[in-house]
């Protein structure tokens, strides 16, 4: 997904991202109609486009280091800590943009590097929170069964 639409031309790009933010607007309009998103035009709405782009940008790579971490916790509980989901959350937006560089229309942005590092850094703590509070849930239903089975079968 990331690197699709960083293969995507920068009007290509630039077209599904005035899409969202024009349903954003539309969204707005509908709850706070009297609001600076809901009424953005002209300077305001470039402001609200380019704002919408960088969360973009973060939203993707905190999924990435979420569903990495998640990963990571469900097959790899080695010693080595969380070493494979910060690379992954490391290195990845490093090619995402030199790969986004290479596209027409597209140029590399070592503001998007950073802002795509910290959603990626953002993620894997969350999904090392949201893990090892699911296994701890898991567990201490286990240990519950476990504890009943005993004292059923005296």
């Amino acid at each position: 997904f990331i690197f699709s639409n960083s293969a995507a031309t920068g009007e290509q790009s630039s077209g599904i991202s005035l899409t969202v933010t024009k349903q954003i607007q539309k969204f707005f309009q509908a709850v706070a109609p009297n609001g600076w998103i809901a009424n953005a035009t002209g300077q305001q709405f470039s402001i609200l486009h380019e704002r919408v782009r960088k969360i973009a940008h973060f939203t993707e790579f905190f999924a990435l280091g979420v569903c990495s971490t998640w990963c990571y916790f469900s097959y790899c509980r080695a010693a080595v800590g969380l070493t494979l989901p910060l690379a992954t959350v490391a290195f990845t937006p490093i090619a995402d943009e030199f790969l986004q560089g290479q596209t027409a229309g597209r140029a590399t942005q070592l503001a998007d590097i950073f802002i795509d590092t910290a959603g990626g850094l953002a993620g894997v703590v969350f999904g090392a929170v949201t893990a090892c509070v699911a296994f701890a849930v898991v567990r201490r239903k286990i240990k519950r069964k476990i504890k009943k089975k005993r004292l059923k079968n005296g």
